[in-house]
């Protein structure tokens, strides 16, 4: 805790040195990381992307194979910080690092789809472009929804039609959705429903909201269950 409260300070003095010793690098990369997280967490985004970079600096050449976990967090905080103050061609840079390696599965790359998804919706106000690309995002993570619109209205159809209404007990004894790809692919459906609402398609509209109401009852209850 009394760490906690001078964190930024111990950071900004040892990131002050113009070197760091090989034997503290490793502690200095873990400080940068959580005082890249703390910025975050009180919304200094601008903060965030000084400690986050700094860190960065710290990792050794192959830092996807030696500093995976490091990495892959380190990119990721920085490609949001960079969204959150809308700076897309520093964003980009950081997002591409991520998205071109091979070494990475499309579940820990999907922070960074997400801020390219959202970088279309929200910065760039192209809700139909977004909505394809979380299409994309949600095919590479296994769940199949198609982009042809005469598709997505005889998707949209059959849910409706073979809907059941759960009862309360039903939906009372609802667990928590546990699988970490299923949950990734509701946070982009949800958003994904948003976006085919602004651009006017209501099949993908329909059918999406179905999506996450039958994995819902399926799989357990998520923070963006229907």
């Amino acid at each position: 805790e009394d760490v906690e409260n001078i964190l930024f300070d111990i950071v900004n003095l040892l990131t002050s040195i113009d070197e760091c010793p090989e034997e503290d690098r490793a502690t200095l990369l873990g400080l940068c990381l959580k005082a890249a997280k703390k910025s975050t967490e009180l919304t200094s985004f601008d903060s965030c992307v000084i400690y986050a970079e700094k860190g960065i600096s710290l990792l050794p050449v192959e830092k996807w194979t030696q500093e995976r976990e490091v990495s892959l967090e380190l990119y990721s905080i920085i490609t949001e910080a960079y969204l959150s103050i809308v700076n897309a061609e520093k964003m980009k840079v950081y997002a591409d690092e991520v998205l071109h390696q091979s070494s990475l599965s499309e579940l820990e790359k999907v922070r960074v789809h997400i801020c390219n998804i959202s970088l279309n919706a929200v910065v760039m106000n192209k809700a139909r472009e977004a909505l394809d690309m979380s299409i994309d995002v949600l095919r590479k993570l296994g769940c199949k929804f198609p982009k042809n619109k005469l598709l997505q209205a005889r998707l949209a159809v059959s849910s409706v039609l073979g809907a059941k209404l759960p009862s309360e007990k039903d939906i009372a004894a609802l667990s928590p959705m546990e699988d970490e790809t299923r949950k990734a692919c509701m946070e982009i459906m949800v958003n994904a429903a948003t976006f085919s609402h602004h651009c006017n398609n209501i099949p993908a509209f329909i059918a999406l909201n179905s999506r996450m109401a039958q994995w819902t009852m399926k799989y357990g209850v998520d923070v963006y269950s229907a």
